[in-house]
């Protein structure tokens, strides 16, 4: 005579299969219930993710930049660097013109507005790539491998 007991779950979450019927006899370890695992896989797919960004992370503290890293911090402070003179062009031009007659107020301030960004967008270019020349805290300790 088999007795009944009161099934306990150990997770909770979405059902997806029950693969006994009502009132059958099962044996130890057989499954009875399928539970919808894929919001599990998608944490889990999130989780590794984010896991290999900080491995990624922490490569570059203790190896430094690639090369290719300093390569493309060059050409972007290159770009920003055209950008800032364009930009400065644009300003002087503006400031010869007769405001009311030639320029508007708002297109000398536009003018302005758009030399200061692009002279911050070098300053940070420039400031980024010298970060990367520089390397690590830990690779200028000796931590780091050459």
């Amino acid at each position: 005579m088999t007795k009944p007991f009161e099934l306990v779950r150990g997770e909770s979450g979405v059902v997806r299969a029950i693969d006994v019927v009502d009132g059958a006899h099962v044996e130890a370890g057989q499954v009875l219930v399928e539970l919808d695992c894929e919001p599990l896989r998608m944490e889990i797919d999130v989780r590794a993710a984010s896991l290999a960004a900080a491995v990624a992370v922490y490569e570059r503290v203790v190896n430094g930049p690639r090369p290719e890293e300093i390569a493309i911090g060059e050409a972007g402070v290159g770009v920003a660097l055209a950008r800032a003179d364009e930009a400065r062009a644009t300003l002087d031009r503006a400031h010869g013109l007769e405001v009311g007659i030639s320029i508007t107020l708002a297109q000398l301030l536009v003018a302005e507005r758009d030399s200061r960004i692009a002279g911050a967008v070098l300053v940070d270019a420039r400031k980024k790539l010298t970060l990367l020349k520089v390397g690590s805290r830990a690779r200028a300790k000796g931590v780091g491998r050459p």
